[in-house]
């Protein structure tokens, strides 16, 4: 009798070589699992497995390609690659309490598309295959759900990577280091993701969208470490390599590895070929700001002002809608359309006022197409591709309600012409 671990939480599996799926005993979870006819491949799947659950997607990849490598027809090896390539860790459901899957690295490919996926699906037998697709389409769910919330944020200029907390759930002096750097930043008018600020007030289920909105529009990272584990620390490491794979579709953005109190050879191999910033010279923040204007140009300050004046007045016309004061909200709106004819977001929020809505949210609530309306029909016609997105979500939220209510509706008038014996339908 063979023994794995589980997928989901890393309990012992029992299982026999007749298995195609089999339950945990710990978490409840069924799941596939590996052919059992060789030592050596159930060793690998349970190393990888292991680095996979702490959540060290990288290492794990690399024991699933070993795998595939010497065992071309693995499916499970396939599979789990791709939950590595999507970042997918099981959690615990608060309501029902069973495992399920959360994003942590947004991929524009959908997985259904994927290669590992298709050959994953493709070696598989019939009861694996169901398995599979079952899970892939949450995963592709929940990665369409992660784009949708990513577009709706404001564009960032430069991200800070660093550890935030030690071994013993301490601030770290990277953290402290990263504050002084982004306050600086901050003074010189950048938008600057910085996890302790940018998400204090955020659930973690929220993150991922944003990390992925501002890795993908960051020009700029800054990854700041006083320790070698600590530039090699799993989240910081998912950071700073999603970036760098960012860089190779993307030749202006820029990673700037920061150091201290360690040697620049010792910092990971993949950063040794970017230029490096010694931390503990005389005069580095200078020297760090000054390198940042000139990838950005001399102008940046004034264009960053510009869009920051924009981001204030949309917080404040939120802010209004939330009071009821929607008089002052559309004078507000009514001066930007004003200045910028071709402004998407104020057309929307015209739309807001004109439904009597309070939030941009409460449009999903509604039950009449929002291509009915003007202002919805002008903030398509001026937005930019990725907020067509944003607004298209919407209206299909609206048509997804419509025809719930028909539905049941139909329902409705089914059952009761059942109770009064009515077959005449």
């Amino acid at each position: 009798m063979a023994v794995l671990k589980c997928k989901m939480c890393g309990g012992t599996l029992e299982v026999t070589n007749s298995e195609k799926l089999v339950t945990c005993e710990f978490c409840g979870t069924t799941q596939t699992i590996p052919l059992l006819d060789n030592e050596k491949r159930i060793t690998l799947h349970n190393r990888a497995n292991a680095f996979r659950l702490r959540n060290e997607f990288d290492k794990a990849m690399v024991t699933y390609e070993n795998i595939v490598e010497e065992f071309t027809e693995d499916s499970e090896a396939y599979w789990g690659l791709v939950l590595c390539k999507y970042g997918i860790e099981y959690v615990d459901d608060p309501k029902t309490g069973k495992k399920i899957p959360t994003c942590h690295r947004t991929l524009t490919k959908s997985i259904l598309n994927d290669d590992d996926y298709l050959n994953a699906v493709k070696y598989s037998d019939v009861i694996a295959r169901a398995l599979y697709e079952k899970e892939a389409k949450e995963i592709d769910r929940l990665q369409k759900e992660i784009l949708v919330l990513s577009q709706k944020e404001e564009p960032y200029d430069i991200f800070i990577c660093y550890k935030e907390t030690d071994s013993f759930n301490r601030r770290t002096i990277d953290s402290v280091i990263a504050q002084e750097i982004y306050e600086e930043l901050i003074r010189k008018g950048y938008k600057v993701f910085f996890s302790r600020i940018t998400l204090e007030s955020k659930l973690g289920s929220q993150y991922e969208p944003i990390i992925y909105a501002a890795l993908t529009s960051s020009k700029v990272m800054l990854v700041i470490g006083t320790k070698t584990e600590y530039f090699n620390a799993v989240w910081v490491r998912n950071e700073w390599l999603r970036f760098i794979d960012m860089m190779h579709s993307d030749t202006h953005k820029y990673l700037i590895p920061c150091y201290k109190d360690i040697d620049a050879y010792d910092l990971p191999e993949e950063m040794l070929s970017y230029q490096c910033q010694d931390l503990n010279k005389l005069g580095f923040m200078q020297d760090l700001t000054r390198g940042i204007d000139k990838i950005f140009g001399k102008d940046k300050i004034v264009v960053n002002q510009t869009t920051q004046s924009k981001s204030n007045v949309f917080g404040r016309i939120e802010m209004l809608l939330e009071q009821g004061n929607r008089n002052k909200a559309k004078e507000i709106i009514e001066n930007l359309l004003n200045e910028d004819y071709t402004n998407s977001r104020a057309y929307l929020y015209s739309l807001i006022i004109e439904l009597n809505l309070k939030k941009e949210i409460d449009l999903e609530k509604l039950d009449i197409p929002l291509t009915t309306y003007q202002n919805y029909q002008n903030a398509m016609k001026f937005a930019s591709n990725d907020y067509k997105k944003v607004l298209e979500s919407y209206n299909n939220k609206i048509l997804e309600n419509i025809e719930n209510i028909k539905k049941e509706e139909i329902y409705k008038e089914a059952d009761k012409n059942k109770l009064n014996q009515n077959y005449d339908y």
